[in-house]
């Protein structure tokens, strides 16, 4: 949905503070006013020594460029011009334009292709390209009148008029609008089962008219006081309006023709709808539907005549909002009506990107019914139904909730690939058609070009949207997938289907809204069904009525393979709700500590939060009091943040608007620059939470950040890091839980108090458990497999693939680098080689990061102690949406044994804060006191569980009254964490693949289990295949993924220029990050190396032929310590260190750099006083290895 949002002139700030310098921003913003004035003024002056963008040739003199952009070919051309020119270029527009008659600005028109600088182009709050265009008189030209908030110049102020619309349309609003959407949704639902059952079986539907007509309803219905349009039954006004609209618009965009950007196009226009036969008849369907848009103004203002207006219901939807203004005398009615219209108009955008949503999945009934697992999973685990899905969580189709991922990602990738609005008019310039103008009001740069002040800025939105170098080589194709694997990494300005900055459409949240319900239903409702394939798939065809499909009915059953025990619903029930998240967590040392929450909010998402705040804190016992920002550095304020006592906690959350302070927190930022601030902030304990859309890219977040470090600056104590939520992920409320319960743990930590358990026990998340019975693991084949991982692949970036780019692979080589014998005596180290896919890279002295697996015979104890058969199947999901680093894939069919062996680490020893969970779960005292005593008393848990290393598993099974669900017990599990191998070769000798080199861990613990090292065992049997019990063929297509990534080590590990020496000490698999750099040396020709290597005895000497080559060709010097060999002396590598002092301090003299890789407990000191007395000895001081550390010329590579 689009509801244009063009402004008549600056703000209200550009506009009067501006040319008095200033002036009414005294308390501390003019600050900030003059660093910003001057940036501006050095981003103009850098940019005009920046050459002009190349100029597109060809043209014709009266229209410039615009006749090669109109119609069906208009994307084609963008495309074939920027493959020429490059990602920036110019265009000439009309001779009115560039002459400037009639008052029209002198300008070029720029397009920018460059992610960037979409970004730019569109437009934040300081952005040089957010004034208004003239396409505000291009749409008033559409209708006769102004179909846009504030095209004429008397309008209301446009950015505080569309703050009012985005509370009409904020998520608490829509929350309790649900009803309604969903009836509406239901209704077509209804009349097309009807239809079809008297067709006997299916009906064919033009989705283009139909989901338009549900939307059309749905915002009626919603957002102008309960008005029935009727549009889907036919029997109301709106099926003449939408008929009476299409009309309408059909004969604007054809009249206006080219002149459609010139003043002179309103006098033709009008003109035409008076002298010819087609402009009268579009003239009277102008009038009928601002005579339904009048009808509904009035139909709400004699509801408040009438006593009957409920200003919580009445006077937060568009229509009262609308009311309101013309009431205070800040629009005039006609200005209203049209307001009114323009929202009804937007439902057009919204409902055409329904049905090329609906056209997309007809051919896709595999995809459909994937859809519908997921929406009953996450149905059921919020009590909501298929046939009542208005009981549901709101959350499930308000936001973009987390429990609905692969539902979300249909949904974007709908809007990625048909971007609403794409009308096809005739007019390019027109804010339509897949393109966004702007106009430059200051001179600037974009693409490393200059673009001079007035001159016209493009971006073409559904270009970047299906640019081949971001999405891919199938980016013109429907693939939900790609957002389930990089959703978080689109590249900044990719994805921007409802715009950006002031101009983005206010109406996102309501448009996100319908669309989720109408699918839903849909879904839930039907089969949806291809008819016949177009002739013509082009996006216009497409639009001008190509999108058929037919619909039906679906049986409606509950899923016989859905079986979920009763001890997983009671777990449900007694899942912790917000606010309840803390447990029983109330404390009266916390009685005399105030908790003072302030909030910054425009559309009232972060005053709920902080209400959320207050019952938390009230039930912790904490005195709690509440204001927004500007209201805690008011002297009538109900709170004064300056007279906060030195044990006041202030937590703070806040939103963005535009990147700008929201309107009840603009004075709280300018005072934090002025001179009390300091004083009254030092040493202040706070906590800051924002809430933020990343559609917004450019803005996200920017005031809580501002914030959060302008806070620091002036001495105030942050006590955690700033949360973070994303209204566009729909983790806004899970990341604000899980935030949370890390602060109030903070707080009893400050205070010195213990943690009370039930905020311990909300630490952790809790799964539901759903065991599809009579399904097998080797039933999760294909496609199915491949969403879990890249489900599993997704939800890492958040944590440990953050920033790297992961790939799955077999090993190419896997080789024993020990003798017989030593194997014999149960020691192994493998050389493992992996081939490197296309666009991934390494350098000599990286990290290969490695996912690994369980053992077997480790997931096998874990599944039979809880009685699971091998082969079960599960779907999961969280019971408190709380764990952003979680790695299960949730809500998908998941076998049990791949579960476990990926996302848990099953072998860490049991935490105190996991016996406290399984404390009050034990049903014999005896056991409830000794788990309560191993939980409490640090010294007891040493001794009988770190010393021991006793898992939880352990400790289950010795502790038998102890009755766990599995959901819980996989809450209480750490995540699975990779582990990280020096890669052993380098990219010179070795350019498609690279080498690690692994020393293979088994052993016994104290407690008498058999320790199998997760990875180092994983990488030994690969190719590895899961046991015969999980049921899965024993072929090369069921081997379990070895997952891995390159970590750049951050140039800390990096070899000097060849013809400095080098030094390197590398015992055991230390050895490996030598072997690369030896490697590159070679083939570099640099013949000055130094390598130590030591080892226990002769079967583990490792790469001893290749290390013995490169010594006998005269590119090493090599000296071996072996610690364990009969009849040889006992050395270590410190030991030859010292033996050959003079060569080491010939080489230290000449420059010569150190590497060390090894053990960091014993060997990395014992090396490091080794390397200072030799320099001691020759008189270089006593600080010499540290100076050299210092230089970067002493470089360690050592692990724990």
């Amino acid at each position: 949905m689009t509801l244009d949002s063009s402004s008549p002139a600056r703000s209200h700030l550009v506009a009067a503070c501006l040319p008095v310098g200033g002036a009414v921003v005294v308390l501390g913003g003019l600050a900030i006013w003059k660093r910003k004035q001057a940036s501006k003024a050095q981003e103009s002056e850098s940019a005009e020594s920046l050459p002009l963008p190349p100029l597109v040739s060809g043209g014709s003199w009266l229209f410039g460029h615009l006749t090669e952009l109109a119609g069906e070919q208009r994307y084609d051309t963008i495309k074939a011009w920027a493959e020429k020119h490059g990602s920036t270029f110019r265009i000439r527009l009309p001779l009115w334009h560039r002459s400037g008659f009639l008052g029209m600005q002198r300008a070029h028109g720029v397009v920018v292709m460059s992610k960037e600088d979409q970004l730019k182009g569109l437009g934040g709050h300081e952005s040089p390209f957010e004034e208004r265009t003239s396409t505000d008189v291009i749409f008033g030209n559409l209708i006769f009148s102004g179909l846009t908030m504030g095209w004429h110049k008397g309008g209301h102020d446009h950015a505080q008029r569309k703050k009012e619309l985005l509370k009409a349309m904020a998520p608490k609003v829509l929350r309790q609008r649900l009803p309604e959407l969903f009836a509406c949704a239901q209704e077509f639902c209804d009349r097309a089962q009807q239809q079809a059952s008297a067709s006997g079986g299916s009906v064919e539907v033009h989705a283009n008219e139909e989901m338009v007509r549900i939307i059309c309803d749905m915002f009626a219905s919603a957002q102008m006081t309960g008005y029935r349009m009727g549009s889907v039954s036919r029997d109301g006004p709106g099926d003449a309006f939408l008929n009476d609209m299409d009309e309408t618009l059909n004969y604007s965009l054809s009249a206006t023709g080219w002149m459609g950007y010139h003043p002179l196009s309103r006098l033709f226009i009008g003109l035409s709808g008076l002298l010819s036969p087609a402009g009268r008849q579009a003239r009277a369907a102008r009038n009928r539907f601002f005579e339904t848009a009048a009808t509904i103004l009035a139909a709400h203002e004699q509801k408040e005549a009438d006593g009957r207006y409920d200003e919580r219901r009445d006077g937060v939807n568009i229509a009262g909002v609308v009311a309101k203004l013309y009431k205070q005398g800040k629009v005039s009615r006609r200005d209203s009506v049209s307001d009114l219209v323009n929202y009804i108009f937007s439902s057009h955008d919204t409902g055409f990107g329904m049905a090329f949503c609906v056209h997309a999945l007809s051919s896709r009934p595999e995809l459909q019914q994937a859809l519908r697992e997921e929406l009953e999973v996450a149905l059921a685990s919020c009590g909501g139904s298929a046939v009542d899905l208005a009981a549901a969580d709101a959350a499930l189709f308000v936001s973009a909730d987390e429990r609905l991922p692969l539902f979300n990602a249909v949904l974007k990738e709908s809007l990625r690939l048909w971007p609403a609005p794409l009308w096809p008019g005739t007019c390019p310039l027109l804010p339509t058609g897949g393109l966004t103008w702007r106009e430059c009001r200051r001179s600037s740069s974009l693409g490393g070009f200059r673009v001079p002040k007035d001159w016209m800025v493009c971006v073409p939105f559904y270009q970047a949207q299906r640019d081949l170098s971001t999405w891919g080589s199938d980016a013109e194709e429907f693939r939900p997938e790609r957002w389930l694997q990089a959703g978080a990494n689109v590249p900044v300005g990719a994805y921007t289907p409802f715009s950006s900055g002031l101009r983005a459409c206010p109406g996102m949240n309501l448009g996100n809204t319908v669309l989720r319900v109408t699918l839903a239903t849909l879904l839930l409702r039907h089969d949806i069904l291809p008819v016949r394939n177009p002739r013509d798939t082009s996006i216009l065809a497409l639009y001008h009525g190509g999108l058929q499909c037919a619909l039906r009915p679906q049986v409606r059953e509950e899923l016989p393979c859905l079986i979920k025990s009763k001890g997983m619903q009671r777990e449900l029930k007694a899942a912790p709700k917000p606010p309840s998240a803390v447990g029983n967590g109330h404390s009266k040392e916390l009685h005399d500590k105030p908790l003072l929450v302030l909030y910054g909010s425009n559309m009232g998402t972060c005053e709920e939060l902080a209400d959320r705040w207050v019952s938390l804190g009230e039930m912790l016992g904490m005195p709690c009091s509440k204001a927004s920002l500007a209201e805690a550095i008011s002297s009538d304020g109900p709170v004064d943040l300056r007279s906060a006592g030195t044990d006041c906690i202030v937590a703070i959350i806040t939103s963005t608007y535009n990147g700008q302070a929201p309107d009840n927190a603009v004075d709280f930022e300018r005072w934090l620059e002025s001179d009390g601030a300091s004083a009254t902030v030092r040493n202040l304990r706070f906590a800051c939470f924002g809430v933020g859309n990343r559609q917004w890219t450019n803005t996200f977040l920017s005031f809580p950040r501002r914030l959060q470090t302008r806070l620091e600056e002036l001495g105030a104590v942050a006590l955690v890091p700033m949360g973070e939520g994303d209204a566009n992920s729909g983790q806004v409320s899970s990341a604000f839980d899980a935030w949370n319960r890390s602060l109030f743990s903070e707080i009893f930590k400050t205070f010195k108090l213990p943690v009370p358990a039930g905020i311990q026990d909300s630490l952790n998340p809790s799964f539901e458990v759903a065991l599809h019975v009579g399904m097998e693991a080797r039933e999760i084949q294909g496609g199915d497999a491949t969403l879990i991982l890249e489900d599993a692949l997704a939800r890492a970036k958040g944590s440990f693939l953050k920033n790297c780019r992961s790939w799955v692979t077999q090993v190419s080589l896997n080789r024993e680098l020990l003798t017989d014998e030593a194997v014999a005596q149960g020691r192994s180290t493998r050389h493992i080689e992996v081939d490197l896919p296309e666009g991934h890279g390494y350098r000599a002295g990286d990290h290969l990061g490695v996912w690994g697996a369980n053992p077997d015979e480790v997931v096998a104890a874990h599944m039979d102690y809880f009685r699971l058969p091998h082969d079960s199947v599960v779907s999961l999901s969280l019971l408190r949406e709380s764990d952003a680093s979680c790695l299960v894939p949730l809500r998908r069919k998941t076998d049990v044994w791949s579960t476990l062996a990926y996302c848990f680490d099953l072998q860490q020893p049991a935490s105190m804060a996991q016996i406290g969970i399984l404390a009050p779960l034990a049903a014999c005292p005896a056991e409830r006191a000794d788990l309560e005593q191993l939980s409490s008393d640090a010294g007891c848990h040493a001794a009988k569980v770190l010393a021991g290393k006793r898992t939880l598993l352990e400790i289950l099974k010795a502790y038998g009254s102890v009755k766990l669900q599995f959901g819980k017990f996989l809450g209480m599990l750490p995540a699975m964490k990779p582990r990280f191998y020096s890669i052993s070769s380098s990219p010179i000798k070795c350019p498609n693949s690279l080498s690690i080199t692994v020393s293979v861990v088994t052993g016994t613990t104290p407690s008498g289990r058999k320790h199998i090292g997760v990875c180092s065992n994983h990488l030994k049997e690969q190719p590895r295949l899961r046991p015969a019990s999980v049921g899965l063929p024993a072929d090369a297509e069921h081997y379990m993924p070895l997952i891995l990534f390159v970590k750049d080590s951050g140039g800390l590990f990096r070899l000097p220029e060849p013809n400095v020496p080098v030094i390197m000490v590398g015992p055991g698999t230390g050895v490996a990050p030598m072997r690369g750099f030896l490697q590159e040396r070679a083939a570099q020709g640099a013949r000055e190396n130094i390598l130590f290597f030591g080892c226990r005895d002769r079967h583990e000497l490792l790469y001893q032929s290749e290390l013995e080559e490169l010594q006998a060709s005269g590119y090493l010097k090599l000296f071996v310590a072996l610690s364990r060999e009969p009849s040889v002396p006992k050395a270590y590598v410190q030991n030859l260190i010292e033996q050959e002092s003079d060569l080491v301090v010939d080489f230290l003299q000449r420059g010569a750099r150190i590497y060390v890789c090894g053990d960091a407990s014993r060997m990395a000191p014992e090396v490091r006083a080794t390397f200072q007395r030799v320099a001691e000895k020759i008189g270089l001081g006593d600080s010499f290895v540290a100076s050299m550390v210092k230089q970067g010329r002493y470089c360690e590579d050592v692990w724990a």
